[in-house]
């Protein structure tokens, strides 16, 4: 009895770490159409060619690129979640400062615009 459930279990530990690649792939894929600026309809296109790379050269594995949803609302959904992570981050890390120090230098204006002029600062922070 035993023996027939550590089999059980590790079927669903496959497939829990098959479908955890898929959804990281996703990631990975929409991060690089957003990089290159490409339009979301992008990623039907990249799984079609991934499709035909896996048909070609490895067709075992040719139901992870099924399971593989890119269409334009599944690559802005993860552009979006991606890009809150990344506004996010940054304030978390502020919650867990224990002390800062700024360093300003005006006198190196490394920008002149409108009659306005920016300095050049240093921000160094200790956190836990």
């Amino acid at each position: 009895m035993n023996k027939g459930l550590t089999t059980e279990q590790s079927i669903f530990k496959k497939v829990d770490t098959s479908r955890k690649s898929v959804t990281a792939a996703r990631y990975f894929i929409s991060n690089i159409i957003a990089k290159r600026m490409k339009p979301f309809t992008d990623g039907e296109y990249i799984k079609e060619c991934l499709t035909v790379f896996m048909d070609k050269c490895c067709p075992d594995k040719k139901d992870l690129v099924q399971q593989l949803s890119l269409s334009n609302t599944t690559v802005m959904r993860r552009i979006e979640s991606t890009s809150n992570d990344i506004n996010e981050k940054p304030l978390e890390s502020v919650r867990e400062f224990t002390s800062f120090s700024i360093a300003i230098d005006k006198s190196k204006t490394l920008l002149m615009w409108n009659n306005w002029s920016s300095g050049l600062g240093e921000l160094r922070i200790i956190s836990k």
